[in-house]
């Protein structure tokens, strides 16, 4: 079994940006920034013959080349405990357009207006094990004004997902480059 998840990579100045945010909260397990990424889609466990129909199924996916914004951190919570600390991405036409393109292939049953609702894109910054959003409040209003804009997005990827003794760890299996949406065809006739 392998498991598997679509995203965004982020690139190196990115990465070095995100990176100087990860100060000032002791005992943080801060993410390493080389497994940067805005998550999709979830897939999971896959056998080998379910992996080869998602790649098969990501090869469909037109898109335009579009910008991600970075805007503020935030936080996830469970009840009092902050489970994730995060830069905020902008939901921008294009960025959702993209997110729901993909989920519709995998859940063709599936509300989407209920998974939109809530779906938060994000990049993960720090995995809290033991701090109460008390606790990371004072990091989240010194960093509210972060935002990096026109982050050039061109492709997407299928990733496979390891847990490690150092945290999780990622590996890119597939790029998916855009490829602009086909032009529909009309049946009207030419006047």
């Amino acid at each position: 079994m392998t498991r598997i998840f679509i995203g965004l990579d982020v690139p190196e100045n990115v990465e070095r940006a995100l990176t100087r945010l990860e100060y000032g909260l002791a005992d943080m397990s801060w993410v390493d920034p080389k497994t940067f990424h805005v998550t999709l889609r979830f897939i999971g466990d896959v056998t080998d013959h379910e992996l080869d129909i998602v790649k098969f199924t990501l090869e469909q996916i037109r898109f335009n080349p579009f910008k991600l914004h970075l805007n503020g951190v935030g936080y996830f919570k469970k009840r009092k405990k902050c489970t994730a600390i995060w830069a905020g991405v902008e939901e921008t036409e294009e960025l959702m357009a993209l997110t729901e393109g993909i989920n519709a292939k995998f859940d063709t049953g599936i509300n989407l207006k209920k998974f939109f609702s809530n779906f938060k894109p994000h990049i993960t910054l720090a995995l809290p094990e033991n701090h109460t959003v008390k606790d990371v409040q004072s990091f989240v209003d010194h960093n509210h004004i972060f935002a990096m804009r026109d982050i050039p997005i061109t492709e997407f990827h299928l990733y496979e997902s390891r847990d490690t003794d150092a945290g999780p760890d990622y590996d890119i299996l597939e790029t998916y480059v855009a490829k602009p949406p086909e032009p529909v065809e009309s049946d009207a006739e030419d006047v």
